[in-house]
């Protein structure tokens, strides 16, 4: 794994798999560690969980694809495509039990129909003609998923449809950066959720969920906030930093 990769991780409470380009698992029982190289695995950017399977997108094309039940082993006949047009899936993400399949142009939204031949079927009036530039701005927040659109707008789902929240402010930074660097990631503090948007590694922009207002964060002398991402520790909130493998605390004092 690059060291400036965002890797993305998903567990299955048995075995945990995280990827960036290339695929790991890990099974902790056992302290297993193996890589996901194997007949019927894919460069994945993401991975997400659902209902006993892990699914990864399929870089540079518009399938993704699923492990077998429980397990970290890929049968190379379990993938599908998303098909609502031919562009490339950028990301798959898991909210409210639902599958959200991210193109580059579009996205649609699978659920788990039970189909003993491929379990996941699309939702019918589920698409959106709305795409993501960048899967590292992929975030959820209970049932709604928040991504950076191919049009460089922040979009918030709203049932199946991306709403854009991004302020003319936050569109004209996005805009003028890289897009490929651009990186986000949710969090709760203090009963509110917010979407933390990092661009060019040197500006973040906070989107609060629950007044739907936007603000600007940075650490000490840096141009941008430290922390980096958040992940959930014994049902806390534990951020890390960009800079190191550090873990910290977050107050608002």
């Amino acid at each position: 794994v690059e060291l400036n990769d965002k890797v993305i991780f998903a567990d299955n409470g048995i075995e945990m798999i995280f990827v960036a380009s290339n695929g790991y698992f890990f099974n902790p029982a056992t302290s297993t560690l193996g890589s996901m190289v194997q007949t019927g695995w894919f460069a994945a950017a993401t991975v997400t969980y659902m209902d006993g399977y892990f699914i990864f997108n399929r870089t540079g094309t518009g399938q993704f694809f699923i492990s077998e039940l429980f397990s970290h082993v890929i049968d190379p006949i379990d993938w599908a495509t998303g098909e609502a047009a031919p562009d490339d899936t950028v990301a798959v993400v898991v909210a409210s039990r639902q599958l959200w399949v991210i193109g580059e142009r579009t996205t649609e939204v699978w659920y788990d129909s039970g189909d003993p031949s491929f379990p996941f079927t699309r939702i019918s009036g589920s698409i959106t003609d709305i795409g993501c530039s960048n899967y590292r701005t992929v975030a959820t927040i209970r049932s709604n998923v928040f991504f950076v659109g191919e049009d460089f707008n922040v979009y918030q789902t709203q049932g199946y449809q991306p709403k854009r929240i991004s302020t003319s402010s936050v569109e004209f930074q996005i805009t003028r950066s890289d897009v490929s660097k651009l990186t986000a990631f949710t969090y709760t503090e203090e009963g509110h959720w917010f979407y933390c948007i990092t661009i060019d590694d040197n500006l973040t922009y906070v989107y609060d969920m629950d007044t739907a207002q936007w603000h600007r964060r940075r650490s000490a002398e840096l141009g941008r906030w430290q922390i980096q991402g958040a992940f959930n520790l014994l049902n806390t909130h534990r951020p890390f930093g960009f800079n190191g493998p550090n873990l910290y605390e977050l107050s608002i004092d």
